[in-house]
């Protein structure tokens, strides 16, 4: 394999690299006079995705921010007690919203960009009522479930509230898809901005009346409701509106994407279940202190996913046309997944007292130490991912799961004894164990089925020296957080550089996006 970066792989067309081979849902006969097939079979959709991408993670950005502005009112007005509510009821909601998604979201995108227009109609119906009738069920086994285990009323009125809002919300997600089939990504990222700032308007104006914690939840139905609506009356020229009990679709729908449902239910309930867990077996406070620690590490552990998801369809062709291609990406995404990760666990590790502090202030200060705990793991979440998208290119479906169930049984059991035995940070330690278990276990379970793709490890020596010697400031006391997490960050990168650890492409990439910002001819 040479180390020469294989240019023509980022030339494919969107529709090429969305569809990977194999047999379909339905019909993809594609129609040239269909105005969708003609504009992502063009020269303009690569444009299009890049540009749409850079908006997707800037809209990103800012929605994190405005969630981190939201959180920081309402956790300070709620206190340890009421927060714990509050993060129950949303964490088995969230449950419940990954679960009915199904990876259907993924495969409707793809059959929406080769599907011709009379077929897509159809699709939409499908998609909105399968989306429709899954999340139903959900919330009804969240509520039965939350009454079972015994919560106290005001949890399971919450979880109540959370889940109505999932229906709204997952037939605006699934409407959406028609943007993110025509690359209309600034639609789907301004309408999730709009939610945010209605969200934060709303929870401010809560802790200014003084709102109980049911209002919190409650919250997100208006801020649903409202993204339907406009989603809907954007679209309604464009898509069916009205969604379709369709069987025979509806079971081919669930066949199809069958392994990669289960792989992604596992993953949301592993995430989750830990937030549950400690709800069953610590005190308030504890469930505050793990609660608050997870809300931050939950806006940080969709980063590794958007970084992967961007080269997701990059595997997928050089899967099916050429493994050498494939094996050089999958090096290069291992690489800078291991250094991004490394360098996103250690600022949050060191920087943990400031994030406490900005979201709930000195009564959280408990949660210090749980969010450092936590920290250890994100890096082999980066890991994990990579290994994770690898087997799902290479349609490695059952070592996967079997990894995927592994991994939430051994996390729940740790996340059950530590937590028991020593409250919020066992709890913590628990999911980093597990974390990191999972990036070595997938690691070997790629070797063993793909010995020809694996990446070389000689990085995974030098990024740890690069993190441990990056790690030293934290001994001088009496500097603030926020400065040491600086001063580290530039050691880590420092090291690296000397080391020459850093591939090249990210230089490359960089070099373009100034040239694109500031054109030479500006500044000759």
């Amino acid at each position: 394999m040479t180390e020469e970066e294989p240019a023509d792989l980022l030339r494919a067309s969107v529709v090429e690299i969305t569809h990977t081979g194999g047999p379909a849902v339905g019909s993809e006969v594609m129609i040239e006079a269909d105005e969708v097939a003609a504009f992502l079979g063009s020269g303009e959709a690569g444009g299009a995705a890049v540009r749409g991408g850079a908006i997707r993670v800037v809209g990103y950005i800012l929605n994190a921010a405005l969630g981190a502005l939201a959180a920081a009112f309402m956790f300070r007005y709620l206190g340890r007690e009421r927060v714990g509510v509050y993060v129950a009821a949303m964490a088995i909601a969230a449950i419940v919203a990954g679960l009915s998604d199904l990876g259907l979201s993924s495969l409707g995108l793809r059959e929406l960009a080769v599907r011709d227009a009379a077929s897509r109609a159809k699709l939409m119906r499908s998609l909105l009522g399968l989306r429709i009738t899954v999340t139903a069920i959900g919330i009804a086994g969240a509520i039965l479930f939350s009454l079972v285990v015994g919560y106290e009323p005001v949890i399971v009125a919450g979880v109540a509230l959370a889940g109505a809002s999932l229906l709204f919300q997952g037939a605006q997600g699934t409407l959406a898809l028609s943007w993110m089939s025509r690359l209309r990504l600034g639609l789907i990222t301004g309408t999730e901005v709009g939610g945010q700032v209605l969200n934060v308007t709303l929870t401010i104006a809560g802790v200014l009346i003084g709102a109980g914690v049911l209002y919190f939840i409650g919250i997100a139905i208006p801020v649903a409701v409202s993204l339907l609506v406009v989603t809907a009356w954007l679209l309604r020229r464009q898509v069916p509106l009205l969604p379709r009990v369709d069987r025979v679709e509806w079971t081919a729908l669930v066949r199809s994407v069958l392994p990669f449902s289960v792989v992604s239910a596992i993953g949301v309930i592993y995430f989750r279940a830990s937030v549950v867990v400690v709800t069953l077996t610590t005190s308030t406070d504890q469930i505050s202190y793990f609660g608050i620690s997870f809300r931050i590490l939950e806006a940080l552990i969709v980063i590794p996913g958007l970084m992967i998801t961007g080269v997701f369809p990059i595997f997928a062709r050089a899967a099916v046309e050429n493994q050498q291609r494939f094996a050089y990406a999958l090096s290069r995404v291992f690489t800078v997944a291991l250094i991004a990760g490394v360098w996103f666990g250690l600022a949050l590790a060191i920087g943990a007292p400031v994030a406490i502090a900005a979201f709930g202030g000195h009564e959280f200060n408990g949660a210090v130490p749980v969010l450092q705990i936590q920290a250890i793991g994100l890096a082999g979440t980066f890991v994990n991912m990579v290994w994770g998208t690898a087997l799902l290119t290479l349609r490695s479906n059952r070592p996967l799961i079997v990894m995927s169930i592994g991994g939430l049984v051994l996390g729940t059991l740790l996340v059950f004894v530590l937590a028991s035995s020593d409250g919020a940070a066992g709890a913590a330690a628990g999911t980093a164990i597990t974390e990191w278990l999972a990036a070595f276990v997938g690691a070997l379970v790629l070797r063993r089925c793909a010995p020809d793709l694996f990446p070389s490890m000689r990085v995974v020596p030098r990024v740890a020296l690069a993190a441990g010697i990056a790690a030293l400031p934290m001994l001088i006391s009496g500097v603030p957080a926020y400065v040491t997490a600086i001063i580290s960050s530039v050691i880590y990168v420092a090291i690296l550089l000397l080391m020459r650890a850093i591939p090249a492409e990210v230089f490359e990439e960089l070099r373009s996006l100034r040239d694109r910002v500031w054109p030479r001819s500006r500044t000759a």
